[in-house]
């Protein structure tokens, strides 16, 4: 079972089209009683999809301005490249899992219909209990936006590509340095 999820970066990080480099806008100056307004800038968003069994986690950061069906699965064709095929996937139940997610479960299902078929189990959008592994990869990554914010205050030229090459190294060694207990 793989479990995935997408989240918004907390820091108030969004992505500058112009400059093609991440920003920190603080969260008192962009929020949701006041927008961004600038069209240049877009957020960035985190994709998180963990092991349910081997707490592997598979990390990748995109820049839009909301998540979408197709963004989700482009993200879970990417982990089943990487891992292989799961037979259950447990997801909320959000916008972003609906659309092109469910055309593509119902085509999977089919596809693995010999060997007891694909499922994707859902539960209510923002319930961090019933996804509480990839929540915990959420709250992880939540402090390597720390090291973000330190390397674009140190000046340093944060692009999206640095921040999946970041995530690569760190969800490396958490995957092959860090073995969970239960595994």
């Amino acid at each position: 079972i793989y479990q995935m999820d997408g989240s918004s970066l907390k820091e108030g990080f969004w992505f500058d089209n112009k400059t093609r480099k991440v920003l920190r806008i603080p969260i008192t100056e962009v929020n949701k009683n006041h927008p961004n307004k600038n069209p240049n800038q877009v957020r960035v968003w985190q994709l998180c999809a963990v092991d349910d069994c081997t707490r592997r986690t598979f990390l990748k950061y995109i820049v839009k301005d909301k998540l979408n069906s197709r963004d989700m699965l482009e993200f879970q064709l990417e982990v089943f490249a990487e891992w292989g095929l799961s037979l259950k996937t447990y997801t909320d139940n959000g916008g972003e899992m609906r659309g092109r997610v469910a055309e593509a479960e119902l085509l999977l299902h089919s596809i693995t219909a010999s060997v007891g078929g694909y499922e994707q189990m859902k539960h209510l959008p923002h319930n961090a209990k019933a996804t509480g592994k990839v929540e915990i990869r959420h709250q992880f990554a939540q402090k390597m936006e720390k090291l973000i914010m330190l390397a674009i205050e140190e000046g340093d030229n944060v692009t999206v590509e640095k921040l999946d090459k970041f995530a690569k190294n760190i969800c490396k060694f958490y995957n092959e340095k860090h073995v969970n207990r239960t595994t």
